[in-house]
């Protein structure tokens, strides 16, 4: 009595096609349909004709922070330095004042300004933008009042060596 029955080598080989399927049908809707967030970490100038309030005439920097599709930031001034790089208080370790998501391929962004004196630390304000090339372009809006704005990445500023 042989142990490889024409019974027990078809279900053998249907649970393998079976499997196989369910594999490559998985696999295709996960590359087809699940998107990993853009990388969004980083430093962006903020350019805005019509900002309001507080706001208003400040040269702004956005400092973003990224886990997966959660975000954090923080709204600051940008300050002149010397060398005329761009340089602002939030590049310390801060606690971001705005969080946020990436969803639906748009960063949403709410707080409060808590780093620019000039402001009500407890104003509201939320950001929503879309990713444009490596820029955001969107929505700002501070206690109800909205302008548009679009923000600039700023490339990471490398601290000089000393070599020996």
């Amino acid at each position: 009595m042989s142990i490889f029955t024409p019974k027990l080598l078809a279900f053998y080989a249907i649970s393998t096609v079976g499997a196989i399927a369910l594999f490559v049908g998985i696999t295709n809707y996960g590359e087809k349909n699940l998107k990993a967030a853009p990388l969004l970490v980083g430093t962006y100038r903020i350019e805005a004709s019509n900002l309001h309030g507080c706001l208003k005439e400040r040269s702004l920097l956005l400092s973003i922070q990224q886990s997966g599709v959660y975000m954090s930031g923080i709204l600051d001034i940008e300050e002149s330095t010397p060398s005329d790089l761009p340089t602002h208080k939030a590049e310390t370790k801060s606690k971001p004042s705005l969080i946020g998501n990436w969803q639906n391929q748009q960063l949403t962004l709410a707080g409060t300004v808590t780093k620019i004196k000039e402001c009500d630390a407890q104003m509201p304000i939320m950001l929503k933008a879309e990713l444009v090339d490596k820029n955001l372009k969107g929505t700002i809006a501070l206690s109800g009042e909205t302008s548009n704005f679009t923000a600039l990445r700023q490339e990471p500023r490398l601290k000089p060596t000393n070599s020996h």
